[in-house]
């Protein structure tokens, strides 16, 4: 009786039988990978951003300049924002970096956005070095500061003269005044007789009824008043100069970024040994199915 039980058809070697076969040639890629990961980390061109935040005309004592500078949050922080993004305060940012960054670079590094429907700016600065991001952020949002307060003070120093101006006027009208108060006094009081008290008495009766002394009193009233409020805004205008060039403006500075080293270190090393394991494994695998193949005298992997 023949046999007639089929033969079995050789399966090929297993994936986990290959890598038991070659443990060293697993073990060389799987290391490679890993090395290759920790060359990654080191070489890569790493970049750092170090975020500054400015909340512009949070001071509300200001009144000097209410009218003329935009009252909304938003629009100021718009303004502001177009200020810092222009090429003057991207010089002055590099000068007060003694300019180890050029007004350019941090043009070009640079992102200033005012967040919507608020008065907060916030100025974003990359580079390579995470100390450098920082430096970049504070120097751009320092120059702001600066040459905001120092347009703020000369515009109260404007200010200051045009009041002076006018309160030298009208000094000089109430002096003119006063000098015509004394002429018509003295034509009036020709015409009072008596002496001493009783004089002086019928005196004043006489010029309370004399229509351009009393004219002249008005106007010197309606002046001294004129001068009262000259006085009031130069008082006001000095306090809200100091104010807003002493800084009215809240920042909040850039602090260096820190990259997390070791944690991406060890993400990399270890994606490097797993594609090296499942290279290193693929490689043992074709490895011993060749030889397998040459065994039975199979084309296979030839």
């Amino acid at each position: 009786m023949a046999d007639h039980t089929a033969a079995v058809p050789d399966q090929g070697p297993g994936l986990l039988d290959a890598i038991r076969r070659s443990p060293i040639l697993v073990v060389a890629v799987v290391v490679v990978g890993a090395l290759l990961g920790l060359a990654f980390t080191f070489l890569r061109e790493t970049g750092y951003s170090a975020r500054a935040e400015v909340v512009v005309g949070t001071n509300t004592d200001v009144t000097l300049y209410a009218q003329g500078q935009n009252s909304q949050p938003g629009a100021r922080a718009q303004a502001a924002a177009v200020a810092m993004r222009s090429h003057e305060l991207a010089k002055a940012a590099s000068d007060l970096l003694d300019g180890k960054v050029a007004s350019r670079r941090i043009e070009r590094t640079t992102t200033v956005a005012p967040v919507q429907d608020s008065s907060v700016v916030t100025v974003t600065a990359r580079s390579d070095d995470a100390e450098q991001a920082a430096q970049v952020a504070n120097a751009l949002v320092k120059a702001y500061t600066q040459t905001s307060g120092e347009a703020a003070d000369a515009q109260g120093q404007r200010a200051q003269s045009v009041l002076a101006r006018q309160e030298e006027r009208i000094r000089t009208k109430i002096a003119a005044v006063k000098k015509q108060q004394t002429t018509r006094m003295t034509q009036v009081g020709r015409g009072v007789p008596g002496e001493g008290v009783e004089r002086d008495r019928l005196l004043q009766l006489a010029l309370g009824n004399d229509a351009e002394y009393q004219g002249l009193v008005n106007q010197q009233d309606r002046l001294s008043e004129t001068l009262e409020t000259i006085e009031t805004s130069q008082s006001q205008n000095a306090v809200d100069t100091q104010l807003v060039s002493s800084g009215t403006t809240t920042v909040y500075p850039a602090e260096v970024p820190r990259g997390n080293l070791g944690a991406t270190l060890v993400r990399n090393i270890l994606i490097g040994a797993v594609l090296g394991l499942l290279v290193g494994s693929v490689l043992a695998w074709r490895r011993l199915d060749r030889a397998a193949a040459r065994r039975h005298g199979s084309p296979a992997g030839r």
